[in-house]
């Protein structure tokens, strides 16, 4: 019995000291103890805007595996991409972004990519990396002319070829659509680029009274090559839901070869409900301020633009936070009289609002709000104190 006893502890160590060295000595480029931290540069210059550019920062911030950087027009046209990895173009406005890097800039991104360097974009940065007038010109595609320009829940297919470079499963998935360009094939780009279709539209909508904006079946997800460097973009917004999320991050494998995801902050079992008005005009410390709410475990952060707000989204949070923003845009919410109403109803019920720096000056005569000076000043605390 001793016998027994001794040869099946060898046969059991033998078995514990094969299982450590295989994981030891593997060469998996996704393997968690040897994968590099990925420097992904997200562009928040002018341009860029709206939830999406939240969403991005997010995803990116919590995945382990990647370094999170927020760059400008100034920042790209200085060299900072040679420190990068990756260069992720969000949604927005694709000629502002293309204005915002200037020249130099767009030589930069160029120089960037084709030595090795990769390129994400969604939206419009995929409007970005079309073969027109004012963009980046990185894939030989142009825009659908009269195609997009509503928002819609629509379904997309990911081929064979599309699931094994993003690494998910191929069939069909349902996106946040926001009016983003649709490419079609177009003429090559400096003789250095590749592209094909990872993905297409499965329903479609289009102009009244332009049926050839009619997309069905056209791309939704495009790659390839520029140069040494990759290049994948998406007309829809991947990174906005959960259950698209790992579309998102799937961009991030297909151009680097990292398998990651995002791990989100544990929540209290009931935590606060912010409502973080993203405000078309976001700027890195508003972006920083974001991230500071959202990892405090009593805060539970929920992105709100004017059209949240419409869909009466306003009921269902404890907070409302208006940062540093477009003065314009925070003026609509009470210059609008459904947003006024709805706004007022808000506070009447117990709702309360923290506004900073320009939102100040277009929301002056909301005596309840609570008024800082900058961005800097919206902290979890200051927080925590309202809404005790």
């Amino acid at each position: 019995m001793k016998k027994i006893a001794y040869f099946l502890g060898i046969a059991i160590a033998a078995i514990f000291v094969c299982g450590c060295s295989t994981v030891a000595v593997s060469t998996d480029k996704t393997s968690p103890a040897l994968q590099k931290k990925v420097n992904v540069a997200l562009f928040v210059d002018n341009g860029s805007s709206g939830i999406g550019v939240f969403d991005w920062a997010k995803l990116m911030e919590f995945s382990p595996d990647v370094n999170l950087h927020f760059v400008l027009g100034k920042d790209v046209r200085a060299g900072k991409l040679s420190q990068m990895d990756v260069f992720l173009m969000p949604g927005g406005y694709p000629g502002t972004q293309y204005k915002s890097l200037q020249k130099s800039g767009v030589d930069a991104v160029h120089k960037f990519i084709e030595n090795g360097g990769a390129y994400i974009g969604s939206c419009a940065g995929l409007a970005n990396v079309l073969n027109n007038n004012n963009r980046l010109r990185l894939l030989p595609f142009r825009r659908r002319p009269h195609s997009g320009g509503h928002w819609a829940t629509l379904t997309v297919d990911i081929n064979a070829d599309g699931a094994k470079i993003l690494g998910v499963k191929p069939g069909r998935v349902l996106v946040n659509y926001a009016g983003g360009p649709i490419p079609m094939r177009g003429k090559k780009v400096h003789q250095i680029s590749t592209g094909e279709i990872l993905a297409v539209y499965k329903n479609t909508v289009s102009y009244i009274g332009k049926p050839e904006g009619n997309f069905f079946d056209q791309g939704a997800i495009i790659y390839g090559q520029y140069g040494k460097g990759k290049v994948i973009a998406t007309s829809f917004h991947p990174e906005n839901w959960s259950s698209t999320r790992d579309i998102a991050m799937g961009c991030l494998y297909a151009v680097t070869g990292v398998k990651t995801f995002p791990v989100m902050p544990k929540k209290n079992f009931h935590p606060y409900r912010v409502g973080y008005f993203c405000s078309g005009r976001d700027t890195i410390d508003d972006l920083e301020a974001m991230l500071r709410l959202y990892k405090h475990p009593q805060l539970d952060i929920i992105f709100f633009s004017e059209q949240v707000i419409r869909r009466g989204e306003l009921r269902h949070i404890d907070v409302l936070v208006l940062p540093d923003a477009n003065a314009k845009i925070c003026r609509g919410l009470v210059n609008n009289d459904f947003l006024r109403k709805e706004m007022e109803y808000f506070i009447s019920r117990g709702g309360r609002v923290i506004i900073a720096g320009r939102a100040v000056n277009a929301l002056q005569d909301d005596s309840k709000a609570i008024k800082v000076k900058n961005n800097e000043d919206i902290t979890p605390e200051l927080l925590l104190k309202a809404l005790r």
